[in-house]
Parts: C-alpha cells; structure tokens; sequence
C-alpha cells in the first residue's frame, strides 16, 4: 500500500499543484479531506481546497512543486519540496510584482483507502514574503 499512497501524492503534486488541473481533486483527495498550513485557517473538503489551489495559480501561473525527497511510512506520506513561481497577482494587485519566488517546505500527507484524508503543510513563509517583497533598496 505504501508504493500506491506515495503514486497518489506524486500525482497529486504533479496534477493538482503543478498543472493546476483542479478536476483531479475529487480523485486523489477524500471528501472529508482537511489540511493545514500557515498561511490559512485548517480548509475543510474539496471546495474550499479548489479555491485555495486556484488562489495560488492565479497569483503565480507558473508554479512548480519539485519533489526534493520523499519517505512513506504507515499510511503517511511526506514530501520536502521546493516551489517555484513568478508572481503576477492575477486578479490581485495583492503583492503583484513580478518577482520570482522560491520557498522550501515540507507536507506529510496521511491517506486512507487510496486517498489523501489530511495534510500538515509547513512552508519558509517569511522567506517567501521576503522574496516577494520589491527590489532590494526600494521600500
């Protein structure tokens, strides 16, 4: 079962995150679906994580998660990754300019019969907030 809980994560970073194919969430993710992160309360079933997925691909259209390592253990699986993406704002001016950003972090996803049940995300978000900053010796 570990090969496939870890198959379901790479597939979800892969299609969710990094194609932004939304469609695939109700695949990969359990209704009952929760995760938690710094930058947001706890989101709770696929709606609210569509909208928080579609959040950030508007602000960075080219976002990337590139796996850095992997382990599986018991039904969890945890991924360190570094993320990639230029920030355009989209439909935002929120921090809209065009700076690239770079941050580390790390998710252990706990799934259950083939899909993921919860995440525990922990991301450098003031290493994030500071790459998204404007250019140095502007304020």
């Amino acid at each position: 079962m570990s090969a496939e809980n870890q198959d379901t994560v790479q597939r979800a970073i892969e299609e969710v995150w990094n194609r932004g194919n939304l469609a695939a969430i109700p695949d990969l993710f359990a209704p009952e679906f929760v995760t938690f992160e710094p930058s947001s309360q706890a989101l709770h079933g696929h709606e609210a994580f569509r909208r928080h997925v579609a959040q950030y691909r508007t602000t960075f259209p080219n976002l990337h998660f590139a796996i850095e390592d992997s382990e599986v253990w018991r039904d969890e699986v945890s991924v360190r990754w570094t993320a990639t993406g230029m920030n355009t704002g989209g439909s935002t001016d929120r921090n809209a300019n065009g700076n690239g950003s770079e941050v580390s972090g790390i998710t252990i996803y706990r799934l259950a019969s083939g899909k993921i049940v919860e995440t525990w995300v922990h991301w450098d978000t003031a290493g994030m907030l500071q790459n998204l900053r404007e250019a140095p010796g502007t304020t």
